[in-house]
């Protein structure tokens, strides 16, 4: 038989029972998954595997992070992209790196405003959880995309998102880089707080001193 005839695509697995092996739990969902695939993108879980297998490991594994970012990470090792509330799109074959904001993915989660903002806090968990899990790809693209996630957003005149960003839990590297580019962004933009928002935006930086140390920063 023809090997090229029976070969299928590793998307046609994802979440699926067939062959799975092993059960990943994010939050309240469970995945299906296939350790090879896992282990083919992810040297966190092929070292995870090749020490658990000695001793038949569970076959439910409980990742940590945020569930829809760990729901698009895992849907990337499986050749897609997730686009928010169970949807999920093929990747194509659209060098991601180069035109990062040219993609269906992203014009699906940036519909709305609210849909905008969410994408950028995705991004920010997306890079986390590629962190947490050694799949580092993913954390590279996560950021490239985050400018013109940012700039869908109106992130220079958010406030609300900003203490969002801020607060959000994610590796000091991750932090750093994210801050670098949101701050170029107010300097794209030229923005300025001046008139009533004067005190809104000094009250801001005196909230969280590193957004003020980075604007220095990347001001000087």
């Amino acid at each position: 038989m023809d090997a090229e005839a029976t070969k299928i695509p590793a998307d046609s697995f994802f979440n699926s029972p067939e062959l799975s092996d092993i059960t990943l739990r994010c939050g309240d969902n469970k995945i299906h998954a296939h350790k090879v695939i896992l282990a083919q993108g992810s040297p966190y879980f092929r070292q995870l595997f090749a020490q658990k297998d000695e001793d038949k490991q569970d076959e439910v594994i409980t990742l940590d992070g945020e569930p829809e970012a760990l729901k698009g990470m895992l849907a990337w090792l499986y050749g897609l992209e997730y686009c928010g509330q169970d949807h999920y799109e093929y990747v194509e074959t659209i060098d991601l790196a180069r035109y990062p904001a040219e993609t269906k993915t992203i014009d699906i989660w940036c519909s709305t405003a609210v849909g905008s903002k969410a994408y950028v806090l995705y991004l920010l968990a997306l890079a986390d959880a590629g962190t947490r899990y050694n799949v580092s790809r993913l954390v590279e693209l996560a950021m490239e995309r985050m400018p013109y996630a940012l700039v869908r957003a109106h992130a220079h005149r958010d406030e609300a998102l900003v203490r969002q960003i801020y607060a959000a839990e994610a590796p000091p590297e991750v932090k750093r880089l994210f801050a670098k580019r949101f701050v170029s962004i107010l300097k794209d933009f030229h923005c300025k707080w001046t008139g009533k928002r004067d005190r809104e935006s000094d009250a801001l930086l005196l909230e969280i001193p590193q957004l003020a140390l980075d604007a220095m920063h990347e001001l000087l």
